[in-house]
Order: structure tokens, then C-alpha cells, then sequence
């Protein structure tokens, strides 16, 4: 999971686990195209084109459906393609701002085409220009 939503007592198991950072190889393109996005400033700017339900099942991370969504774009997958990539690929998962690799990550289909639907032709553009 993306380092920011570990909590405390998360960190500990962890600690024999390296960092994806230090597993992948930093010539790899979705390794450095990570590290050109500006992920605050993208993530401020669609903020407010993706509501969040007060009640219902917690969304994924605003950062993991941003980076799930450039990824679909790029590769041209299906959702269902998308999903499975995301949790057998190291790459996709550090691009998508995960610090530790993850096993079944479970992103699904329904959630990651709601989330192109909130985007909308708006949420594209702005991705575009960053």
C-alpha cells in the first residue's frame, strides 16, 4: 500500500522486506516516469473532480487510481487487464505509489472504470498537461 496510509503498527511488517525502490531497477521507464510526474500537485488538482462518499466502502488512494488510469492509457488494457497487471507487476505497483510490494492488491474492475468516469474528459486534460 502506498506509504502514506500505513499506520504505525503496519511498519513493522515491513521490516524484512525491501522497499521496492531498492528491488527494481532504476533504468526501468515506469521507475523513472514516476519520479517526473508531480503526484501532489496532480493529485490537488483533481481532488475536487473526485467526490468522496461520506458513507459506503472507503475508496482506493486518489494516487493509486491516478496511476492505475496513465497505465491503462499507455498500455491500452482492458480493465480486467489492468487489475491482474497491477498485482503481479512490481513496476506498475511502485508507479502507482506503493513503497512494498504487495501481493493481491484487488482494485476492481467496476471501481477502476467508475473512477475514468468521475475523471471525465476534464480529469484527462489536466492529467495531460502535468
Amino acid at each position: 500500500m502506498p506509504i502514506e496510509n500505513l499506520d504505525e503498527s503496519n511498519h513493522q511488517s515491513c521490516l524484512f522486506q525491501d522497499r521496492l525502490s531498492k528491488e527494481l531497477s532504476p533504468k526501468h521507464k515506469l521507475y523513472k516516469l514516476r519520479d517526473v510526474i508531480n503526484w501532489e500537485d496532480l493529485e490537488g488538482a483533481l481532488s475536487d473532480l473526485i467526490l468522496v462518499k461520506e458513507r459506503g466502502r472507503e475508496r482506493r488512494s486518489l494516487r493509486v487510481m491516478l496511476g492505475l488510469s496513465m497505465l491503462q492509457a499507455m498500455y491500452n488494457f482492458s480493465d480486467c487487464l489492468t487489475c491482474e497487471t497491477l498485482d503481479e507487476n512490481a513496476y506498475w505497483q511502485y508507479f502507482c505509489g506503493y513503497e512494498y510490494g504487495v501481493g493481491k492488491i484487488g482494485v476492481s474492475e467496476s471501481s477502476l472504470r467508475r473512477f475514468r468516469q468521475a475523471l471525465g474528459e476534464t480529469g484527462y486534460r489536466l492529467i495531460y498537461r502535468t
